[in-house]
């Protein structure tokens, strides 16, 4: 708008009306941006309360997906561990009766002794004759390995996972 051309030193020729004149010119335009500016900060809408409400029943939604998964991965989980667990006690009883030539006795089955003779010949832990699974949930009531593999059925107790 105005242009003021002169060198350091040399004056602009402009007398100290029109230097006034343009300040106050300057001044104006100044207040006119900052009451833009104003108005433009003021008129940004914040979120209402309904956006807030959806917006966090979207993340409810998806938080709940999330953890269904993960029950689900972790259930996964226990199910392969209980197979190997499985998998490795019927190993060591088939192998006690290839090594003795012959079965195991019924009544030391179905007393649960045959638990000793397996953790005994094969080393194992204690953990390898509960269910994963009944340990996490903290459901294994009183006892000990030989009770929970005592016969109550033809199955046993011990809890496998299955795919429900």
């Amino acid at each position: 708008m105005y242009q003021l051309n002169a060198k350091p030193g040399v004056s602009a020729g402009l007398t100290f009306s029109e230097l006034d004149f343009l300040m106050k010119d300057f001044q104006q335009l100044s207040s006119q941006r900052r009451g833009l500016l104003r108005v433009r900060i003021t008129s940004q809408s914040a979120f209402t309360l309904s956006e807030l409400i959806v917006t966090i029943g979207i993340i409810g939604v998806l938080g709940s997906i999330l953890l269904t998964t993960l029950g689900r991965a972790k259930l996964k989980g226990y199910t392969v561990y209980s197979q190997n667990n499985l998998r490795q006690l019927s190993a060591a009883y088939i192998a006690h009766d290839v090594e003795m030539g012959k079965f195991m006795n019924y009544e030391q089955v179905r007393q649960g002794n045959w638990v000793k003779t397996i953790r005994e010949r094969e080393g194992y832990k204690k953990e390898l004759f509960h269910s994963p699974a009944a340990i996490a949930k903290h459901r294994v009531g009183p006892g000990t390995a030989r009770e929970d593999w005592c016969i109550t059925g033809p199955e046993g107790n011990y809890e496998h996972l299955t795919r429900i």
